[in-house]
């Protein structure tokens, strides 16, 4: 997103990280729009700018949840409470994953490629929450998962093989997924 903000041809992330100031008269009362000066108009262009780039990024049910504030940094910090909540539902949510993480297993019956799918929807989770893992302890976490949910003795060397090519194929697809639609949210505006 910072980066489709930042190429039209104003520096419109920082808009919404600073909140526009509406014009008011000597009173301190809101000026009506058609009483702003020039200069009023000019300063409120990019506020204007970022609000209609974020509208036509979005779908119609997030617009109904924004389009009635006048400013491009309310409409980010409510869409930004709503889909992270808050900093005490983020540290709740960074909590329950970090448990997940922690005491992560394979399940009865579980096919390895859906446990790496569940345990890195986690990994996943986590990130977006500000709490990345290594590569490595990843790999780690993964092996000692697969060792504990199935007697690596008796497992044959080509079924681990097939098993994790086999998740490898839908972890890529997933990523093209991901990245095909963030191209798509970049053609739309």
């Amino acid at each position: 997103m910072v980066m489709l903000l930042d190429m039209q041809k104003v520096d419109l992330w920082h808009v919404f990280l600073q909140r526009w100031k509406h014009p008011v008269n000597k009173d301190g009362a809101p000026l009506e729009r058609n009483e702003w000066s020039k200069d009023q108009l000019k300063e409120n262009a990019p506020n204007r700018k970022a609000m209609a780039t974020l509208i036509s990024l979005i779908s119609r049910e997030e617009k109904s949840k924004i389009q009635h504030l006048t400013c491009a940094k309310q409409m980010w910090d409510t869409l930004e409470k709503y889909y992270e909540g808050t900093n005490r539902v983020k540290e709740k949510k960074l909590q329950l994953l970090l448990g997940e993480y922690e005491g992560f297993k394979c399940l009865p019956d579980e096919d390895v490629s859906l446990m790496i799918t569940r345990f890195l929807g986690i990994v996943t989770s986590l990130d977006s929450l500000g709490k990345s893992y290594k590569l490595r302890k990843i790999n780690d976490k993964i092996l000692r998962s697969i060792e504990e949910a199935h007697d690596l003795s008796t497992f044959r060397t080509d079924e681990l093989i097939g098993k994790l090519l086999l998740h490898e194929i839908f972890y890529f697809k997933s990523i093209q997924k991901k990245k095909s639609k963030e191209n798509n949210v970049s053609f739309k505006t």
